[in-house]
């Protein structure tokens, strides 16, 4: 059962339509990167101005609205166990664990390369988590072949829990393979289509561009009707501009351009309102969640843009993902209850 919660209001309502409307701006006078050309195509037939040399894409403002009134404020995760599935929309939250971790610190405090085996058994610590409730299996394995990977990860949530799963971004293959393995779980294609049990989260390549490969992956997710959360990863002072209020702009263009995409593909598709976006540590030129010591770890600014993203999720109305880092809680909570099953 999701947590109810309440409106944590970091910005008025009027900063929230300034950012809103900032957006707007820049992504009618901007724009964005769509290396994509049926994506560019869908586009211009949209009324955007596409200038295919440089696969800069020129929203409208009356496009980027009527997109959004397509998008559904409310949607089902659906796992295989109905009742954990997650409704998403309104006051609903809920917490869900990291995605695509490479290392593993073991009981004996080495950090070691993860592996498969490390993904089934994050896979049933989360299933038995009453307070986790997504079932992705947090690492990457590095054991297994890497153009594979998706396909061991996707199988091994199948597996190990009976809570929604993740699927991979990686490009048209991955994308197929992803929804083809989800759709044989489901029953078929339109029973995929009706309770999407895989969701999938697409980050920009900011300021204001995608890669060529997640272009390719949002196609065919939005194609199968599956769930698509936009999390672009600013980092204000680096690929973004260093205040608050320009970060918000360009991060809600990149979110507005990607939910766009998504509704001229497929209309009415499932979209959630993400971030990862961080801000600059201008003394060491590097993300401040790579610092353990004070005060960097436990400063309130890198999370800023988190804090305030849900806020201005609700100009859209679409459910909101945010990323928050808590390095000594999981440090000492998770590292003690590492389980010891077996395969």
């Amino acid at each position: 059962m999701a947590v109810k919660g309440g409106n944590l209001s970091v910005l008025t309502p009027a900063q929230v339509e300034d950012i809103h409307h900032g957006s707007l701006e820049v992504l009618e006078e901007t724009g964005v990167v769509v290396p994509h050309r049926p994506l560019l195509d869908l586009c211009r037939e949209a009324g955007a101005f596409v200038d295919f040399s440089s696969e800069v894409v020129r929203f409208p403002g009356s496009l980027v609205e009527n997109s959004l009134r397509k998008a559904p404020s409310r949607w089902t995760w659906h796992g295989r166990n109905p009742a954990r599935a997650m409704h998403l929309g309104g006051d609903n939250v809920y917490f869900i664990g990291a995605s695509t971790m490479l290392s593993v610190i073991d009981l004996e405090g080495n950090r070691r390369p993860a592996t498969l085996q490390d993904a089934r058994d994050f896979c049933r610590l989360k299933d038995a988590l009453e307070n986790v409730y997504d079932g992705y299996c947090v690492v990457h394995p590095t054991d297994v072949p890497d153009h594979a990977a998706h396909a061991y990860s996707l199988y091994t949530q199948f597996a190990n829990t009976e809570k929604p799963w993740r699927a991979r971004m990686q490009g048209r293959q991955v994308a197929r393979d992803c929804i083809r393995l989800a759709s044989i779980v489901a029953g078929g294609d339109e029973e995929l289509r009706r309770k999407p049990n895989i969701l999938v989260v697409i980050n920009t390549v900011s300021p204001l561009a995608n890669a060529p490969d997640q272009m390719e992956a949002l196609v065919e997710y939005a194609r199968a009707g599956l769930p698509i959360i936009v999390s672009p990863e600013v980092q204000a002072g680096a690929t973004g501009p260093a205040t608050l209020a320009g970060t918000l702009a360009v991060q809600t263009a990149e979110i507005l351009a990607a939910i766009t995409l998504i509704q001229l593909v497929n209309p009415g598709n499932p979209v959630g309102y993400g971030t990862v976006s961080s801000v600059l540590d201008m003394r060491r030129g590097s993300s401040p969640r790579a610092h353990r010591r004070p005060p960097f770890s436990t400063s309130p600014r890198p999370r800023w843009p988190a804090t305030t993203t849900s806020p201005a999720a609700a100009r859209p109305a679409s459910p909101n993902r945010s990323c928050w880092t808590c390095r000594r809680a999981s440090r000492a909570v998770l590292r003690p209850l590492w389980p010891p099953w077996p395969a």
